[in-house]
């Protein structure tokens, strides 16, 4: 099976909270999606531009502040659609511009690389992992 994606972590910190935002770009289209946002803009928008990035999507595990923080200046400036599961949208509210609701075993690509939502719930009720 050939590799089609590159994963970039960063660690992100704020105070005495410390998060993990995954960066995936796609390797052939230069396409990429985010993971949980959270707290260090310009760490995150930085790495974007040093990989040669075109970040098109931001995936959400769930909606606590410290994963979806930087949601809304990200899509200010790059406008990327942002997928979240259907039961965090409709349990805890969270709405944001250019949003769309994920079922658990939905699938998406973007360019060559396929991703599988799955729901996960316990941290949260519509807590998602993707493959």
């Amino acid at each position: 099976m050939d590799i089609t994606y590159e994963v970039h972590v960063l660690k992100t910190c704020f105070g005495n909270f410390r998060n993990y935002t995954y960066i995936v770009m796609d390797i052939k289209t230069r396409v990429a999606l985010i993971v949980d946002p959270s707290w260090e803009l310009k760490k995150i928008t930085d790495k974007i531009d040093s990989i040669g990035a075109d970040l098109k999507a931001i995936f959400l595990t769930h909606s606590h502040i410290d994963h979806v923080n930087l949601v809304f200046p990200l899509v200010k400036y790059y406008n990327p659609d942002v997928y979240i599961s259907r039961q965090e949208i409709d349990f805890y509210g969270y709405r944001c511009r250019n949003s769309h609701a994920l079922a658990d075993m939905d699938r998406l690509s973007f360019g060559d690389t396929n991703l599988l939502a799955l729901l996960t719930p316990g941290h949260t009720y519509g807590g998602m992992c993707f493959v």
